[in-house]
């Protein structure tokens, strides 16, 4: 999934503004383990808006339409406040740091999409999946999770079904979220952590998980057998059941 995603934000690198706001909320989606209903428009929720970013230079907090361009370049972390968001923990506040990708990163996609509002004359209220279409300059439009799902098609066919493990009719806009959790853990996060970045509240995360389970249990015979010569101390009692 983090290569499908790669490929598909490297749409942020385009002219359009469309292809450039969907790529960008794929990778916050990604990153910070969205629902659908977080990160696009329907007519019964209330994505992401412009005041609930938060942007760090080290411990230090700006004020991105005060913030001159150097300083947004310099941004090293950012941080998405859960207010409206209809399934969210209200005023809870997930943080992230720069991933690395000149492009596929928080830190740049965040700053993206508020230096692209702040361009079209946004203001608080403004959907970060918000822009103006190229055809009608008067009209603002935002992200819908159709689009979503059709930018995670062509990713998957480009990076190939068979290195990801799914079909392209197998991917929906919550893949996003999916494929952030799996990609935890794959890197060995731990379930914890996992759980507070998505804000589970119970386990059921681990039905998100079923992605990388094939990855995860692969790995077990070849820890059991290292780790195998492990002996129990004399007297211990061993459970046969």
């Amino acid at each position: 999934m983090a290569n499908t995603i790669l490929i598909a934000a490297y749409g942020a690198a385009t002219p359009d503004p469309a292809f450039c706001a969907i790529a960008d909320m794929m990778c916050l989606a990604f990153f910070f383990l969205l629902r659908p209903g977080e990160y696009t428009v329907t007519s019964s929720n209330t994505a992401f808006r412009f005041k609930d970013v938060r942007l760090y230079i080290g411990s230090n907090l700006i004020d991105p339409r005060q913030a001159t361009a150097a300083e947004l370049q310099a941004v090293t972390s950012v941080s998405l406040i859960f207010t409206t968001q209809k399934n969210g923990v209200k005023g809870e506040v997930v943080t992230h740091g720069r991933s690395g990708d000149h492009i596929c990163c928080p830190v740049r996609a965040l700053i993206r999409r508020l230096v692209s509002l702040m361009a079209e004359g946004s203001n608080d209220e403004t959907p970060l999946c918000s822009y103006r279409d190229v055809n009608v300059r008067s009209v603002i439009r935002t992200v819908n999770a159709a689009s979503i799902k059709d930018a995670l098609k062509i990713g998957i066919v480009i990076v190939g079904p068979e290195r990801i493990g799914i079909t392209p009719d197998e991917v929906e806009a919550r893949s996003l979220r999916a494929g952030g959790a799996a990609a935890l853990l794959a890197a060995d996060v731990d379930t914890n952590t996992t759980q507070l970045l998505g804000r589970w509240k119970s386990d059921a995360m681990i039905r998100y998980l079923h992605v990388a389970a094939s990855y995860s249990i692969t790995q077990h015979a070849r820890v059991m057998l290292q780790r195998g010569s492990t002996s129990f101390r004399p007297g211990t009692l061993v459970p046969m059941c």
